[in-house]
């Protein structure tokens, strides 16, 4: 299976039919060696659309891999011509816990 591996910051482009999986890398966003992510969610944000009603972007089948150092998911859907905004809130496993969130952008055209 091919995975594609985002980083922070970057912007992708998907057709609305795809269902391809990707990869969000925190590596090098997480800064001591023995932290790992714990917990994470996905919010997905429309910053630009067509005038019409745009479907939501949606993560699947999301799983943290690496060592807890990245996280994998499938985006599905989306409306053409639309730009998401995809975040990535993580809680780590230390105690105290740190908090952090990365984001990239999803550009959806007909490919």
């Amino acid at each position: 299976m091919s995975v594609e591996v985002i980083q922070p910051g970057d912007q992708v482009t998907k057709d609305p039919t795809d269902k391809a999986v990707w990869a969000f890398d925190w590596d090098s966003h997480i800064h001591a060696d023995a932290e790992l992510a714990a917990t994470g969610t996905f919010t997905v944000t429309c910053v630009s659309a067509p005038r019409e009603a745009s479907p939501t972007l949606a993560v699947a089948n999301v799983s943290f891999i690496t060592g807890n150092r990245k996280v994998q998911f499938r985006l599905t859907g989306g409306r053409a011509g639309t730009l998401y905004k995809v975040a990535h809130h993580i809680v780590t496993n230390e105690t105290p816990a740190n908090e952090r969130e990365r984001s990239f952008f999803v550009q959806v055209s007909d490919l």
